[in-house]
């Protein structure tokens, strides 16, 4: 599979991710905050969301997609000289973790969470091309603006 191909499939799987992280985060953080009726859990979800598809979606995208990119190839050359193919996954998994430790444990969860679903994507044996990828940048762009639109409603 080509370069091209490869880092559209891990682009489209940073747009998922990023959204993913997203709503997981503001649920989550609506749960450690006190609130009095569902609207404000909501409205407290919704205002977390943009903050992270802000910040976030910039790091996977560039942190994220090059160092799984960077695993991968690291754990095909591995298992390549080990003349061992079945090792290549577990090596890429293991790269990921590491590359996620790096910025610390919850980064990690996050590179782990984008291994499989770049797993998932690769087992699908389609072929991703660089017009799905930028088309697929549209998933956090409509859940940045879903938020913005819950909340305008809500407020």
């Amino acid at each position: 599979m080509g370069v091209n191909k490869i880092f559209s499939r891990k682009i489209i799987t940073a747009s998922m991710i990023s959204s993913l992280l997203a709503i997981t985060v503001g649920f989550w953080y609506s749960m450690t905050e006190p609130f009095t009726s569902i609207k404000d859990f909501i409205l407290n979800t919704f205002m977390v969301m943009p903050v992270y598809i802000l910040f976030g979606l910039p790091i996977i995208l560039v942190y994220g997609v090059l160092s799984s990119f960077l695993s991968d190839a690291l754990s095909k050359s591995i298992s390549t000289k080990l003349n061992n193919s079945r090792f290549e996954t577990a090596l890429s998994l293991l790269f990921h973790i590491i590359f996620g430790l790096v910025l610390g444990w919850p980064i990690a969860v996050i590179a782990l969470i984008f291994f499989i679903t770049d797993q998932l994507l690769q087992n699908r044996r389609k072929s991703y091309n660089s017009t799905q990828a930028i088309i697929s940048l549209a998933i956090p762009l409509i859940t940045w603006l879903l938020s913005f639109i819950v909340i305008s409603i809500l407020q």
